[in-house]
C-alpha cells in the first residue's frame, strides 16, 4: 500500500512540474538579459502564481494577498515607467492637466518628481518584500 502512495505521489508530482514547466515557457522564452524590467517581468509572474493560490499554503502571512496584489502593482507602476500620470494629484489623469491646473513645472521639476516616484515605488517593493517574503513560502 505505501509503494502505491509513492508511486502515486511521484507521479502526481511529475505532473505538477511539467504543468509548471509549460506555464512558465512563454515567460523564460520571452526573457532578455538587456535590463531590469525582464527581471520585473519574471517577479511579476511568479508573484502572480503566488497570488492566484489565494494564500492556500500560506497561512502564516495574515495579510498575505494584499501584500503580494501591493507588489503586482509597484512593479505594474515600475514597467509602465509613466509617472507623468501619478504626477502632482496622484491621479490617473495626465500630467499636462495638472500642470496647467495646480503649478508650472519645468523638464527638470518633472524629471526630478519621476526620478524620486521610481525610487520611492522600488523601495516600497523591496521593503514589502524583505518584510513579508518569508511568509509567503512555506
Amino acid at each position: 500500500m505505501e509503494v502505491l502512495y509513492i508511486i502515486q505521489s511521484k507521479i502526481s508530482l511529475f505532473i505538477h512540474r511539467v504543468k509548471n514547466l509549460i506555464r512558465w515557457f512563454p515567460v523564460i522564452w520571452n526573457d532578455g538579459d538587456g535590463d531590469q524590467g525582464w527581471m520585473f517581468l519574471i517577479l511579476k509572474f511568479k508573484l502572480e502564481r503566488m497570488y492566484a493560490t489565494n494564500g492556500l499554503w500560506y497561512k502564516d502571512e495574515p495579510d498575505y494577498d494584499k501584500n503580494i496584489r501591493t507588489c503586482i502593482l509597484l512593479i505594474e507602476r515600475i514597467l509602465a515607467e509613466d509617472y507623468g500620470m501619478w504626477a502632482v494629484s496622484g491621479t490617473f489623469e495626465p500630467f499636462a492637466f495638472h500642470v496647467e491646473k495646480t503649478l508650472a513645472f519645468d523638464k527638470d521639476s518633472f524629471s526630478d518628481y519621476t526620478e524620486y516616484m521610481i525610487k520611492q515605488d522600488l523601495h516600497l517593493l523591496f521593503k514589502l518584500m524583505e518584510k513579508h517574503v518569508r511568509g509567503w513560502w512555506d
